[in-house]
């Protein structure tokens, strides 16, 4: 296995019960990741050997090979906030995957608060709704403080949801004929704009408009 593996592994041996854990940072973003996204909690048995499942309102505990791809998707994350030593960093690779773009929302939602936490987080991604998410938090914190908190009532969000610019860099990868070009992404008006995931959109939409039947 790679380190990177290795190390996840043996944080996974350190788990704890939540009751235990005192950062309030963490407690926010476990009972987020609960109540939002899984809809139940994830405990340890055996002394760290089963893993279980338990949905909201429920005493019944489902092992994970039975559970939906959303609970095993979400289970490492959840269960690394559980861990005894302090994150410096968490880097986590397509957390779009397997996720319906609602729930999509909700990780670039659970993302942005990492970040109001102080945890710092790499991603990768190839989610256009986790971008449009981010762009539309840096949009809202941009409206006057009258609109921002009409807004954020009426869609459900509270001000540890916002972003500012300053807050996020974001890196669009694009493959050329011999190397990889790396393009740091400005944010303009509108938030940060993606000309690959832009230029697929515009294409996909083409196809729609030429394909459809006249009524």
């Amino acid at each position: 296995l790679t380190a990177p593996y290795v190390q996840f592994l043996e944080l996974l041996i350190k788990l704890q019960n939540t009751a235990e854990i005192k950062n309030e940072r963490k407690l926010a973003l476990i009972k987020f990741l609960q109540d939002e996204i899984i809809h139940g909690n994830i405990t340890v048995k055996e002394e760290g050997k089963a893993v279980r499942y338990s949905p909201v309102d429920s005493d019944t505990e489902l092992p994970m090979s039975i559970t939906s791809s959303v609970v095993t998707e979400i289970a490492s994350l959840l269960l690394l906030l559980t861990t005894r030593i302090p994150l410096r960093l968490v880097v986590i690779e397509e957390p779009e995957a397997h996720l319906h773009p609602a729930l999509q929302k909700k990780i670039a939602q659970l993302l942005i608060r990492f970040v109001h936490s102080g945890i710092p987080i790499w991603i990768t991604t190839h989610s256009d709704t986790i971008l449009q998410h981010f762009n539309n938090m840096i949009k809202l914190r941009n409206r006057s403080e009258e609109e921002r908190e009409e807004l954020l009532k009426e869609f459900g969000y509270n001000e540890e949801d916002l972003l500012t610019p300053e807050e996020i860099n974001l890196y669009q990868f694009e493959r050329g004929d011999k190397h990889t070009t790396i393009q740091k992404l400005k944010s303009g008006k509108y938030g940060f704009v993606a000309p690959s995931f832009n230029k697929a959109i515009d294409e996909l939409m083409n196809e729609i408009f030429a394909f459809q039947e006249d009524d």
